[in-house]
């Protein structure tokens, strides 16, 4: 099973080593590459990362290899965002394509499951409802669900927390059948 994992800026990148950790330890024969946000560089490291996979790119132009786009568009059997902000959804969902990883996402015929890790009132935002319609209507997209989740902003539970990773593997039957689970 290849799994490529696309970590976007909210504050739950931090767990995203972890996350890999986690990962190696229950699907030790999954192969897994990383690809970075730059706002997700403010809570995890591509050296970090690659502890734990394959291959970390970083979302930047500047930063990839000639067809390296083309290559996240075909090389996975999945995708996860985790965490995927509120900026990710409602642009993934407008068809931005301006990133290497935002263009492999338009492309890819690969399941893309994403789980939102969005800010106080983020839940119940137009955008996100907007966006929400339009990401479940494509087939490839499973939209994982928020839960409450105490906000460090607010010093209150909000909602639009995010569920956890294993949650999210759980949730991937294509990778299920392939790890031998």
């Amino acid at each position: 099973m290849k799994i490529l994992l696309y970590v976007t800026g909210a504050g739950s990148a931090a767990t995203t080593v972890l996350n890999l950790h986690a990962l190696r330890l229950v699907r030790p024969y999954a192969d897994v590459k990383v690809v970075l946000t730059r706002t997700a560089l403010r809570f995890v490291t591509p050296d970090a990362c690659a502890l734990h996979c394959e291959t970390v790119v970083i979302d930047d132009w500047s930063e990839v290899h000639m067809a390296e786009h083309v290559d996240l568009t075909v090389w996975p059997d999945c995708v996860i965002v985790y965490p995927a902000t509120l900026n990710f959804v409602t642009r993934f969902a407008g068809g931005a394509s301006d990133t290497p990883m935002m263009l492999a996402l338009q492309c890819t015929q690969a399941p893309i499951h994403i789980a939102p890790s969005l800010p106080p009132g983020g839940a119940e935002s137009r955008a996100f409802a907007t966006s929400a319609h339009t990401l479940t209507s494509d087939p490839r997209v499973r939209l994982q669900p928020t839960e409450m989740a105490h906000s460090h902003a607010l010093n209150a539970p909000s909602t639009g927390g995010i569920i956890s990773f294993m949650d999210v593997l759980e949730s991937v039957p294509e990778a299920t059948s392939a790890w031998g689970k």
